[in-house]
């Protein structure tokens, strides 16, 4: 029996050089799917933002926000091309205005889950904690980071004008975030940055319930409509978005969006397919 020389050897061996990336990526996406979920704790955020959420809910005159269940059919449109998904959402109170809110998006066929996010938001408006992951990624994590993606307030300060809810034409509100980031993208270490949000929220008129879909068919006519705009000092993105404002409920629901990153352009219109108030949980 012939054996092989060294060098051919050598540099059959070399010509697999794509076997321990592979193998590499394939353990990462793996670890990444895995990755245990560590529920958000109100506890988790800082002293200066639980003062700052306690001092505007408390001049914000209006119901603690129930439990509830609802799922949205939502389009996304930017320069790939247009993308559907249904993002089924809970929502739960957990004092003084704040809430914590699940979503899990799956394909349009309703199939399988493809992205999660879990919020802290105080009134499904100012989201004060965030954590979300794709649920299968491979080459997103093998160049960025494994698990969840975090962004976080580090301190909060509001100003309300013009009465305690919505309901008038002359209603604002303003609010302003230090904030802390996980960095996406370049590196398998974990890096972070820092950055400010500015937040201004005005009455925009009223939208019809027809408009935010089947699940608002038997509720009110017309909610009011709320137009926030968002701006970081990173310049990373500014967003301008619609909510309706649901007085039952103490909460402002999403309707659409429009971003705007360098010369990339995303916006975003949902409909509302079913909305359900859950019995609170025992506590």
């Amino acid at each position: 029996m012939t054996e092989t020389p060294r060098p051919a050897r050598t540099r059959r061996l070399i010509g697999y050089w794509w076997m321990p990336l592979t193998i590499i990526a394939v353990v990462l996406a793996v670890m990444a799917f895995l990755h245990p979920y560590q529920p958000l704790e109100p506890g988790d955020l800082p002293a200066e933002v639980q003062d700052g959420i306690t001092a505007l809910d408390r001049s914000f005159a209006s119901a603690t926000p129930p439990a509830i269940r609802y799922a949205t059919r939502r389009s996304y449109t930017s320069a790939q091309g247009p993308v559907d998904v249904e993002i089924r959402s809970r929502l739960q109170s957990i004092g003084q205005g704040l809430v914590m809110r699940d979503d899990d998006w799956f394909d349009l066929g309703g199939r399988r889950v493809i992205y999660q996010e879990r919020y802290i938001l105080w009134r499904n408006l100012f989201s004060l904690q965030v954590r979300n992951r794709e649920v299968a990624p491979l080459v997103h994590d093998l160049m960025g980071r494994i698990g969840w993606f975090n962004d976080t307030a580090l301190n909060f300060s509001a100003t309300l004008k013009g009465g305690t809810t919505p309901q008038s034409d002359d209603w604002t509100l303003d609010g302003t975030s230090e904030r802390v980031s996980d960095t996406d993208g370049q590196s398998l270490t974990l890096q972070t940055t820092h950055y400010q949000r500015v937040t201004h929220c005005e009455r925009a008129g009223v939208v019809n319930a027809s408009e935010m879909g089947a699940a608002f068919s038997n509720g009110p006519a017309i909610y009011p409509r709320v137009r926030c705009r968002n701006t970081t000092s990173n310049q990373s993105a500014q967003r301008t978005s619609d909510y309706a404002w649901i007085q039952e409920h103490g909460i402002f629901l999403l309707l659409g969006y429009e971003q705007q990153a360098g010369g990339d352009k995303l916006a975003a219109k949902g409909q509302y397919i079913s909305f359900e108030v859950l019995p609170n949980p025992a506590h």
